[in-house]
């Protein structure tokens, strides 16, 4: 694990000192809009979609080469990728990376800071038709690098309004205590780095990435601070007791509130988009509960997730690559994917329609907002948070030396 923390740094510099080696001495953030003629020319454009969503992305991509037959002769093929390994595809060769591809907000720091990404020069433009939290999470040092295209891994509570009340979600004590009456479960992956941050989120301890773009600032572990890292362990450890719970994978959760194993579940809004379509008119859901930490009620936080479509700075037809980055991310294209692929848009007009008007998903994320931030973190968070968390969830009570433990695996690369 140590290694691939290494590994990761490693490619992050590779990457900086590749774009040096390029001639890049312009600065990428000037030449975002830099006209190219395209007549008379066959225009090619690679594009790196996420797996998921590769037979829409293909589609859209004919769809927006018919649209321009007229002006320019394109040609785009579309390639599938694991959306979690796009950043690292990218940083190891920028040069043979494709011309358009997906970045989660998270990706945003590091491509930037390396140069690969094209700015987005109608900043303006992208202001007045996304969501304002979505523009911010692809902006850097007031620089936007790529189109808002929707969210993700934002966690919601979703629940089964047969087995729960609306009153008893409002804790989390309450909805364990609901769910256990009934012989069920809630469900959380504590696997996830987002599930650990949820309960640290909000208690007045450091996380936070540091001016390098990369590693991380961690003391989740204090002794010394108002509200102590063994403190918040020991809430998570009662949680884990608890009858109620089950620490369970986001890809068994479905399935899980299928068979109604689950009467609740903390997931991503993805996840909860699932299984409201498995329990119809029974399905709500609500922003993150409170609960019960050293005494005191502490509001459960999450990361603010979003993706976002880029141009790669180093493409050989930028023009047209920042034109379907534009497209892939555009209002049409959202509400296609909200419809087919669940997932949740931040085009405004989108948003007000009046079928997300009524999604109870797309009502918690925004009651969660006030509870949540950008995720900024770096390398080495979410090995030790999955390390840390799936001891927490199998009972271990070691609390100050798994803490220990956690900020080490989340800090050692910045030493």
């Amino acid at each position: 694990m140590k290694a691939k923390r290494w590994m990761s740094v490693w490619l992050c510099a590779a990457l900086v000192m590749a774009l040096t080696g390029c001639g890049a001495n312009a600065d990428p953030a000037e030449e975002g809009g830099a006209s190219q003629t395209s007549a008379a020319k066959i225009v090619k454009l690679r594009v790196w979609a996420d797996k998921e969503e590769y037979d829409l992305t293909t589609q859209l991509a004919d769809q927006f080469q018919k649209d321009n037959s007229g002006t320019v002769k394109l040609n785009i093929s579309v390639e599938p990728k694991e959306q979690d390994s796009l950043r690292t595809n990218v940083i190891k060769d920028v040069m043979a990376a494709a011309d358009v591809f997906t970045i989660q907000d998270s990706d945003l720091m590091v491509l930037a800071a390396g140069g690969a990404l094209t700015q987005i020069q109608e900043s303006a433009k992208v202001q007045a038709s996304a969501d304002s939290d979505a523009v911010k999470a692809f902006t850097n040092k007031g620089k936007l690098y790529a189109y808002p295209s929707g969210q993700e891994k934002s966690y919601v509570l979703f629940y089964n309004k047969k087995q729960i009340g609306d009153g008893q979600v409002k804790t989390l004590e309450g909805t364990l205590k609901a769910a256990a009456a009934k012989g069920k479960k809630l469900a959380m992956d504590w696997s996830q780095g987002q599930s650990v941050y949820s309960f640290f989120g909000k208690t007045g301890l450091n996380l936070s990435l540091n001016d390098d773009g990369t590693t991380n600032a961690c003391n989740w572990n204090s002794t010394d601070h108002e509200i102590k890292g063994v403190t918040v362990a020991g809430a998570m450890g009662s949680i884990a007791g608890n009858k109620g719970f089950a620490n369970m994978k986001e890809a068994d959760m479905v399935a899980a509130a299928k068979s109604g194993k689950i009467a609740a579940g903390i997931a991503s809004v993805e996840t909860a988009e699932a299984v409201k379509k498995e329990w119809g008119d029974d399905f709500a859901a609500a922003k993150l509960p409170i609960y019960s930490c050293g005494g005191k009620k502490m509001a459960m936080s999450s990361f603010l997730g979003y993706r976002a479509v880029a141009a790669n700075y180093y493409s050989e037809n930028k023009e047209w690559a920042l034109k379907l980055a534009e497209y892939l991310a555009g209002e049409e294209a959202q509400k296609t994917r909200y419809q087919e692929l669940n997932q949740l848009p931040v085009n405004t007009n989108v948003m007000n329609s009046e079928e997300a008007k009524k999604d109870p998903v797309i009502e918690a994320v925004s009651q969660q907002k006030s509870m949540g931030s950008l995720r900024r973190v770096g390398t080495g968070y979410e090995e030790a948070c999955a390390s840390f968390g799936t001891k927490m969830a199998g009972g271990e009570k070691d609390y100050q030396n798994l803490l220990d433990d956690l900020v080490k695996g989340i800090t050692t690369s910045a030493k």
